[in-house]
């Protein structure tokens, strides 16, 4: 985690401001790697550039505030709350709503991920889930490949 930025007494003597000085160097040096390959996303909720005492430590915490993932474990957790998560009938919204934003923070983190294995794990409950809407709808269940039920 950056350092927090150094305070500077009402007369600093020119060591201090030396040291102010380098402290902002090197904060700059990190919000570049902090900030260089992220989307436009996660770099709309940063703090703005007017603002005098943004630093590498404020955009530190914006991030991980918003995405939550420091580290391999985290995306591993989030991936796996993911594939145990199951959609139940009158919450497939959220349950997509969920699978979205997990998969939104994933790829931001630049998990590595395997999309094929991820539709196919969202997708696996749905099957039933359909059955269960067309039959308290009354929908034939021919597109689900029942053959023909009327």
């Amino acid at each position: 985690m950056p350092l927090p930025e150094p305070v500077l007494l009402a007369s600093p003597t020119p060591a201090e401001l030396t040291a102010f000085t380098r402290w902002w160097d090197d904060d700059n040096i990190a919000q570049h790697v902090l900030m260089a390959r992220l989307g436009s996303t996660p770099c709309g909720l940063l703090p703005s550039l007017n603002i005098t005492n943004r630093s590498a430590r404020s955009i530190y915490s914006t991030l991980t505030h918003y995405y939550r993932l420091c580290s391999w474990s985290d995306g591993s957790e989030l991936l796996n709350t993911l594939n145990a998560s199951i959609c139940t009938l009158g919450r497939i919204q959220e349950y997509v709503s969920k699978w979205r934003t997990g998969i939104s923070r994933l790829r931001s983190a630049r998990f590595p991920i395997n999309v094929k294995t991820l539709i196919r794990t969202l997708f696996m409950d749905f099957p039933l889930l359909l059955r269960l809407i067309c039959c308290t709808q009354n929908y034939p269940l021919v597109f689900l490949g029942q053959g023909n039920t009327t």
